[in-house]
């Protein structure tokens, strides 16, 4: 049987008004099959037909529901909800590696995911996202096309639609129809930005310099629980003849003398001083944990307000008397200057030496009182110019008057220092090598610091032992316990007394001499003081404190840890007290970290909320409506084409519109069809339906 055809626009049956002749493809099949069914069955044929409807029968029910499940699939929006899923997963996934990446080493962070860049999984995450995205919005894309011409809208509007649906070049053209559905407006926005999703990623992730924790190597930084060094001597077998407390000689060690000069010349000098610790940090930058050492504190008081003055009035007197000093200033605790210069007295530089400043080893103090460990008290007093430019090395800076006389502004200063050992409390970190130390707390000892000993006719320095009552980490071989904290600290007597014996002769000392000539100080560490007639408080406490910090330093690098066989020597209760020893730290090495920008994850977040948002809207505007789940598809426009087209042909097909509603129905039939595009009789192309 020969069946002939014309070319149509959408698939029209073969029974067309051109040729009414023509026969459908399904009724030449069923003629065939008619022509079958009139002919009786052999009883061969029987059996064949009757095994073929028992193996029908057995697997009908499994097939009924897979093609259910795939009409569900095909008609509905199940793919769509699923990548809205995979979206939203791949969104969420994101922001859990980035969040857990964040300040992490790149270096570790490979090793850790078996050598693959945190941009790489960053990237699947973006392809994952913006694909899920943009099959959401195409499919709604297409469907909101079927929904605008449930009124009557042109044909040019269904191609604006249908090419929003295929690509960012049609939905920029979109955005400029500004009264088109709203819901595929945002749909083609969506689609337009979709384009920035990988550029947008690749920013979130930035490479910076940091330092991160090497576990391999450990920081170190030198502390001492307790201070023993000191170089003895006896000079005498006769106890009598011993010297300071009736005991043998005691002297500081050569490394401690060096820290004191060290600490007193640095506040003059402002160079790096003995109390500049050098901590053992491998790596860049380390960490170190709260710890407590033995040192020495200082501590200054202002006692100005303390000097006596008792001056010769008659001035003229003692211009012509130049042996009589004008003024006497003195303490109470007997120290006195005495000098040829009165508060603005005129004075020649002809004038016979007088003193400047006076220091003295004390053993009353004025306004310090007693704190426990002390083994030196200082006291200064000193005539100080008021006038920093004007001291006793720089007359032309003065005011001047007739030839031979200077008036030199000065006022009249005393000061009061200890120095007193100590457990000095820190916190630390080492930044490109430097050492930033920050001392948080200071404890003296609770304890009698003196005691009576049968040798000598008064009492001598002890053990300071102070208990700060700050926790540690002991690595003596025994736990000890004392009070509220673990850990104890000791100088030693030896230690005091060698400190006391050097300190008395290296305070004592004046500064003397002519103004503006030549000066002389019995001591390098009273000229220090004097600062060259400009000295204050301030300054003098400073200089102390160099003293101390330079002090703690050397009793750090050089002491010890205190355990049981330190006790034994110090002749204390063995087991009662414990000590920590270095303390251990973090290092931390320069490295590149991943840095997160947050701001650049907005636009994928953006994109993936929004298509999802597109998805609801668009399930929930296709329930109950007459206008089925069509979306993107092409063949409803072929199976449900104009009931009329253009050039005034009407158009019939085989099947109602209810037997081809879905998209399920029109694939089946749609794998059935076989069309040609060729030309038809007006010499136009067009879709021919073929055997």
């Amino acid at each position: 049987m020969t069946s002939t055809s014309r070319p149509v626009g959408p698939l029209t049956p073969s029974v067309s008004h051109s040729n009414p002749a023509s026969t459908h493809i399904r009724e030449s099949k069923a003629d065939n099959e008619s022509a079958v069914g009139t002919r009786a069955l052999l009883p061969m044929e029987v059996a064949s037909v009757n095994g073929a409807e028992k193996r029908k029968s057995s697997g009908s029910s499994s097939a009924w529901r897979l093609a259910a499940w795939q009409r569900h699939i095909s008609n509905g929006w199940l793919w769509e909800c699923v990548s809205g899923l995979f979206a939203i997963g791949a969104l969420v996934a994101m922001v859990a590696v980035l969040a857990t990446a964040q300040n992490k080493s790149m270096t570790t962070w490979r090793e850790q995911h078996l050598h693959i860049s945190i941009n790489a999984v960053i990237a699947v995450l973006s392809t994952l996202l913006k694909g899920s995205s943009m099959l959401i919005v195409t499919e709604v894309l297409g469907q909101s096309k079927w929904q605008w011409f449930e009124s009557t809208r042109t044909l040019n509007d269904f191609d604006r639609l249908d090419s929003a649906s295929r690509g960012p070049l049609g939905s920029a053209k979109m955005l400029r129809w500004i009264h088109g559905p709203k819901i595929a407006l945002l749909g083609a926005f969506l689609t337009v930005i979709a384009l920035a999703v990988d550029p947008f990623t690749q920013n979130i992730v930035a490479a910076v310099s940091c330092s991160t924790l090497d576990t391999n190597r450990t920081a170190i930084m030198p502390t001492a629980d307790v201070y023993d060094e000191s170089l003895t001597s006896q000079v005498s077998d006769s106890p009598s003849e011993y010297t300071l407390w009736g005991r043998p000689w005691y002297s500081i060690t050569a490394a401690m003398q060096a820290a004191i000069y060290s600490g007193l010349f640095s506040p003059a000098t402002n160079v790096v001083n003995g109390s500049t610790i050098h901590a053992v940090c491998p790596g860049s930058n380390c960490t170190y944990p709260r710890y407590t050492t033995i040192g020495v504190c200082h501590k200054c008081v202002d006692i100005s307000s303390s000097i006596a003055t008792s001056c010769n009035q008659d001035s003229s007197s003692n211009q012509s008397n130049e042996t009589q000093p004008a003024c006497t200033w003195s303490l109470p605790n007997g120290q006195s200057l005495k000098s040829y210069t009165a508060e603005e007295l005129l004075f020649r530089p002809e004038k016979p030496i007088q003193n400047f400043a006076v220091v003295n080893s004390s053993i009353i103090t004025v306004g310090l009182g007693n704190i426990p460990g002390t083994f030196t008290n200082v006291s200064i007093l000193a005539n100080v110019s008021s006038d920093t430019r004007c001291t006793i090395d720089t007359p032309n800076d003065c005011n001047d008057l007739p030839i031979g006389y200077v008036r030199m502004p000065f006022n009249t200063i005393a000061a009061e220092c200890a120095l007193f050992a100590c457990a000095r409390t820190y916190t630390a970190t080492v930044v490109n090598g430097i050492v930033i130390e920050t001392e948080v707390k200071r404890t003296v000892s609770e304890r009698e610091d003196w005691m009576t000993d049968q040798l000598s006719d008064g009492p001598q320095p002890r053990n300071v032992i102070i208990d700060p009552k700050e926790d540690c980490i002991r690595n003596a071989s025994r736990v000890y316990d004392i009070g509220e904290g673990p850990c104890t600290y000791v100088a030693t007597s030896t230690f005091t007394a060698s400190a006391a014996r050097f300190a008395w002769g290296f305070w004592n000392g004046t500064v003397s001499g002519r103004i503006f000539r030549e000066g002389v100080a019995t001591s390098g560490v009273v000229d220090i003081l004097y600062n060259r007639g400009i000295t204050n408080f301030t300054y003098i406490d400073e200089v102390l404190g160099s003293i101390a910090n330079s002090m703690t330093a050397a009793m750090r690098l050089t002491g010890n840890v205190l355990d049981d066989a330190s006790w034994s020597l110090f002749g204390e209760p063995m087991g009662t007290w414990g000590g920590q020893g270095p303390v251990t730290g973090q290092v931390y090495v320069q490295d590149t970290c991943i840095s997160v920008r947050w701001g650049w994850i907005a636009l994928p977040a953006a994109v993936a909320w929004g298509s999802l948002l597109l998805l609801v809207f668009s399930v929930f505007s296709t329930r109950g409506k007459r206008t089925a789940a069509w979306k993107s598809s092409a063949l409803p426009v072929l199976f449900h084409g104009l009931a009329a087209d253009t050039h005034g042909h009407g158009q019939g097909h085989g099947h109602s519109q209810d037997q081809l509603a879905t998209i399920s129905e029109m694939q089946m039939e749609a794998k059935r069809v076989r069309v040609t595009l060729t030309e038809n009789q007006r010499g136009g192309l067009g879709l021919e339906k073929t055997l």
